[in-house]
C-alpha cells in the first residue's frame, strides 16, 4: 500500500468515524451549534395533582360533585390524560419566531372549569451567550386559542420568558407564561426536556396568595407551605411522532 492510498484509508476512517458519532448523537438526541428549540409533534400521556383536591394540614378540601379526583385523606390522587406538543418555527410581519403548541386533555380540576389546557406560544432568541445557552423572549402567548386565526405578535411588549440549554446530549427549555407582578400572584411554568425523540415536560401554576380563613369556622388555621389559593402540578412523558 502506497503513502496516498494509506493517506486516503486514514482518511476513510476518519470521515466514517466523525459520521457515525453524528448519527449517534441525534438518535441520543445530540445537537450542533447554534441550539435551536427541537421542531415537530410529540404525544403522550399526562398525569397531575390538583392540590385542593388532596388532604391538606389543618383542613380537608371538599371536591366538586362533577371532579374526576376524588379526596382521599391516606394519599395524594393525580388525574392521568393524554397530551400533544406541535412546534415549528414561522416567520410574522418580519419576525423568525418558535411556535409552540400545547393540547392536554386533563377534564376538569378542582381550580379549573373547562376540560383541557390548550396554549400557543410564539417565542424567539433575546440574546446567546456560547454555543448552549440562549435566553428567550415571548412575542405572543394565548391561552385556549382560535387556531384558524393568525398569531398577533405584541411588539411594544415583548417579555423575558426562558432559557434554551443544552448538557451532553440533552436539550432544556425552560418557558415561564406568567410570573408573580402588582396585583397577580400567579405563576405558571413549563420545562421541556428533549433526548432524542423523547420528551419529558413538566410544569406547575400556582397563585401565592393564601385562602382566606373565617376565625369562627378555624380559629387556629394550620398551614402548610402549599396551602395556598392554588396549586396543579404535572408532568408528561411524550414521544416524537414527526419531525
Amino acid at each position: 500500500m502506497n503513502v496516498r492510498t494509506r493517506v486516503s484509508s486514514i482518511g476513510g476512517i476518519l470521515l466514517l468515524g466523525i459520521t457515525v458519532h453524528a448519527v449517534a448523537q441525534e438518535n441520543r438526541g445530540g445537537y450542533s451549534a447554534p441550539l435551536t428549540i427541537p421542531t415537530g409533534t410529540w404525544q403522550g400521556t399526562g398525569t397531575y395533582l390538583d392540590y385542593k383536591e388532596i388532604q391538606a394540614v389543618g383542613k380537608v378540601a371538599s371536591p366538586r360533585p362533577d371532579s374526576p379526583i376524588t379526596v382521599n385523606s391516606k394519599s395524594d390522587e393525580s388525574g392521568h390524560y393524554e397530551t400533544s406538543l406541535h412546534i415549528y418555527e414561522l416567520n410574522i410581519d418580519g419576525m423568525d419566531v418558535t411556535v409552540i403548541e400545547i393540547e392536554s386533555l386533563r377534564g376538569k380540576t378542582q381550580q379549573l372549569d373547562d376540560e383541557a389546557t390548550r396554549v400557543r406560544l410564539a417565542i424567539r432568541e433575546r440574546s446567546r451567550s456560547g454555543d448552549n445557552v440562549v435566553v428567550l423572549e415571548t412575542v405572543s402567548w394565548e391561552y385556549n386559542p382560535n387556531l384558524a386565526k393568525p398569531i398577533e405578535p405584541r411588539k411594544e411588549d415583548t417579555w423575558v420568558t426562558g432559557t434554551l440549554m443544552a448538557v451532553g446530549d440533552t436539550v432544556v427549555l425552560q418557558i415561564y407564561y406568567m410570573v408573580p407582578h402588582e396585583g397577580d400572584s400567579t405563576s405558571f411554568y413549563d420545562t421541556f426536556v428533549f433526548r432524542g425523540n423523547e420528551l419529558l415536560k413538566s410544569g406547575s401554576i400556582v397563585n401565592h396568595e393564601r385562602d382566606e380563613v373565617d376565625p369562627e369556622q378555624q380559629p387556629k388555621p394550620l398551614y402548610d407551605a402549599l396551602d395556598t389559593r392554588g396549586m396543579i402540578s404535572w408532568t408528561e412523558k411524550l414521544t416524537r411522532t414527526k419531525r
